[in-house]
Protein backbone atom coordinates (compact mmCIF):
# COMPACT_ATOMS: atom_id res chain seq x y z
CA UNK A 1 0.00 0.00 0.00
CA UNK A 2 1.37 3.24 -0.83
CA UNK A 3 -0.78 5.54 1.47
CA UNK A 4 -4.14 6.52 2.78
CA UNK A 5 -6.28 9.38 1.90
CA UNK A 6 -9.24 11.31 2.78
CA UNK A 7 -11.98 12.18 -0.22
CA UNK A 8 -14.66 14.41 1.17
CA UNK A 9 -17.16 14.34 -2.00
CA UNK A 10 -20.85 14.19 -1.90
CA UNK A 11 -20.97 12.21 -5.68
CA UNK A 12 -21.07 9.08 -5.22
CA UNK A 13 -20.45 8.65 -8.79
CA UNK A 14 -16.57 10.78 -8.09
CA UNK A 15 -16.53 8.67 -5.15
CA UNK A 16 -16.37 5.57 -7.44
CA UNK A 17 -14.67 6.69 -9.98
CA UNK A 18 -11.94 8.49 -7.39
CA UNK A 19 -11.34 4.90 -5.52
CA UNK A 20 -11.19 3.12 -8.72
CA UNK A 21 -8.44 4.81 -10.24
CA UNK A 22 -6.09 5.47 -6.67
CA UNK A 23 -7.03 1.81 -5.25
CA UNK A 24 -5.33 0.39 -8.78
CA UNK A 25 -1.87 2.70 -8.13
CA UNK A 26 -1.94 1.16 -4.71
CA UNK A 27 -3.64 3.66 -2.30
CA UNK A 28 -6.71 2.93 0.14
CA UNK A 29 -9.01 5.78 0.41
CA UNK A 30 -11.36 6.39 3.21
CA UNK A 31 -14.51 8.67 1.81
CA UNK A 32 -17.07 11.20 3.58
CA UNK A 33 -20.48 12.63 2.06
CA UNK A 34 -20.58 15.84 3.70
CA UNK A 35 -18.44 18.72 4.80
CA UNK A 36 -19.06 17.59 8.91
CA UNK A 37 -18.86 14.44 8.55
CA UNK A 38 -14.90 15.10 6.15
CA UNK A 39 -13.87 17.37 9.00
CA UNK A 40 -14.48 14.84 11.34
CA UNK A 41 -13.09 11.67 9.97
CA UNK A 42 -9.93 14.43 9.10
CA UNK A 43 -9.28 14.78 12.49
CA UNK A 44 -9.39 10.98 13.02
CA UNK A 45 -7.61 10.05 10.07
CA UNK A 46 -4.85 12.92 10.10
CA UNK A 47 -3.91 11.78 6.46
CA UNK A 48 -1.08 13.19 4.77
CA UNK A 49 -3.29 14.14 1.74
CA UNK A 50 -6.83 15.23 1.06
CA UNK A 51 -8.93 15.52 -1.54
CA UNK A 52 -11.66 18.18 -1.50
CA UNK A 53 -14.96 19.10 -3.13
CA UNK A 54 -15.87 22.28 -2.58
CA UNK A 55 -19.35 22.68 -3.08
CA UNK A 56 -20.55 20.14 -0.07
CA UNK A 57 -23.85 19.65 2.31
CA UNK A 58 -23.69 20.82 5.92
CA UNK A 59 -20.35 22.34 5.15
CA UNK A 60 -18.01 23.42 2.41
CA UNK A 61 -14.73 22.38 1.02
CA UNK A 62 -13.70 26.92 1.62
CA UNK A 63 -15.02 26.18 5.34
CA UNK A 64 -13.15 22.90 5.84
CA UNK A 65 -9.84 24.41 4.26
CA UNK A 66 -10.24 27.39 6.65
CA UNK A 67 -10.70 25.52 9.80
CA UNK A 68 -7.82 23.04 8.78
CA UNK A 69 -5.18 25.44 8.64
CA UNK A 70 -6.70 27.29 11.98
CA UNK A 71 -6.13 24.24 13.81
CA UNK A 72 -5.15 23.88 17.41
CA UNK A 73 -3.18 20.50 15.91
CA UNK A 74 0.13 20.58 13.89
CA UNK A 75 -0.03 17.62 11.92
CA UNK A 76 -3.64 18.37 11.12
CA UNK A 77 -2.82 21.95 9.96
CA UNK A 78 0.05 20.28 7.89
CA UNK A 79 -2.46 18.28 6.13
CA UNK A 80 -2.37 18.86 1.93
CA UNK A 81 -5.51 19.85 0.89
CA UNK A 82 -6.11 19.19 -3.28
CA UNK A 83 -9.43 21.15 -4.49
CA UNK A 84 -11.20 18.73 -6.66
CA UNK A 85 -14.45 20.54 -7.96
CA UNK A 86 -15.88 21.60 -11.18
CA UNK A 87 -15.14 25.63 -10.72
CA UNK A 88 -11.81 26.37 -12.63
CA UNK A 89 -11.38 30.11 -13.18
CA UNK A 90 -8.75 31.77 -11.83
CA UNK A 91 -10.47 33.37 -9.23
CA UNK A 92 -11.86 30.29 -8.09
CA UNK A 93 -8.72 28.72 -7.98
CA UNK A 94 -7.39 31.95 -5.74
CA UNK A 95 -10.50 31.09 -3.38
CA UNK A 96 -9.09 28.30 -3.02
CA UNK A 97 -5.95 29.28 -2.54
CA UNK A 98 -6.64 31.84 -0.02
CA UNK A 99 -8.93 29.28 2.05
CA UNK A 100 -6.28 26.78 2.67
CA UNK A 101 -5.66 24.79 -0.42
CA UNK A 102 -2.41 23.52 -1.57
CA UNK A 103 -3.51 22.54 -5.19
CA UNK A 104 -6.79 22.00 -7.39
CA UNK A 105 -7.87 19.70 -9.55
CA UNK A 106 -10.52 20.54 -12.08
CA UNK A 107 -13.34 18.20 -12.88
CA UNK A 108 -13.65 16.52 -15.41
CA UNK A 109 -10.20 15.22 -14.75
CA UNK A 110 -8.16 12.62 -16.36
CA UNK A 111 -7.23 9.61 -14.55
CA UNK A 112 -3.20 10.17 -15.27
CA UNK A 113 -3.73 13.76 -13.55
CA UNK A 114 -5.04 12.93 -10.28
CA UNK A 115 -2.52 9.98 -10.30
CA UNK A 116 0.04 12.54 -10.82
CA UNK A 117 -0.96 15.14 -7.88
CA UNK A 118 -1.63 12.56 -5.85
CA UNK A 119 2.02 10.55 -6.29
CA UNK A 120 3.41 14.08 -5.72
CA UNK A 121 1.88 14.81 -2.74
CA UNK A 122 2.28 11.56 -1.07
CA UNK A 123 5.81 11.17 -1.97
CA UNK A 124 8.16 10.38 0.60
CA UNK A 125 10.05 13.33 -0.75
CA UNK A 126 7.24 16.15 -0.18
CA UNK A 127 7.10 17.51 3.38
CA UNK A 128 4.34 19.71 3.71
CA UNK A 129 5.42 23.04 5.05
CA UNK A 130 9.01 22.65 3.78
CA UNK A 131 8.95 21.43 -0.05
CA UNK A 132 7.14 23.66 -2.05
CA UNK A 133 4.31 22.21 -3.65
CA UNK A 134 3.24 21.41 -6.59
CA UNK A 135 0.56 23.89 -6.89
CA UNK A 136 2.90 26.56 -5.36
CA UNK A 137 5.43 25.83 -8.41
CA UNK A 138 3.00 26.30 -10.53
CA UNK A 139 1.70 29.77 -8.98
CA UNK A 140 5.09 30.70 -8.63
CA UNK A 141 5.86 29.88 -12.48
CA UNK A 142 2.55 32.03 -13.73
CA UNK A 143 3.55 35.24 -11.26
CA UNK A 144 7.41 34.81 -13.29
CA UNK A 145 5.62 34.57 -16.69
CA UNK A 146 3.30 37.51 -15.78
CA UNK A 147 6.17 39.47 -14.55
CA UNK A 148 7.95 39.45 -17.60
CA UNK A 149 5.46 39.68 -19.90
CA UNK A 150 4.61 42.94 -17.67
CA UNK A 151 8.22 43.83 -19.36
CA UNK A 152 7.39 43.31 -23.34
CA UNK A 153 6.21 46.63 -24.39
CA UNK A 154 4.39 46.16 -27.77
Amino acid sequence: MKGELLLIEDSHNTQMIVSKILERQGYLLQMELNGVAGLKKLEEMKPKVVLLDISLPEMDGMEIARRVREHANEEIRSTILIALTAMGTTGDRDRFYDAGCDDHLPKPFRAAQLVEIVDAYMSPDFVPGKSLSPGARRRQKLKEMAALLSLIHI
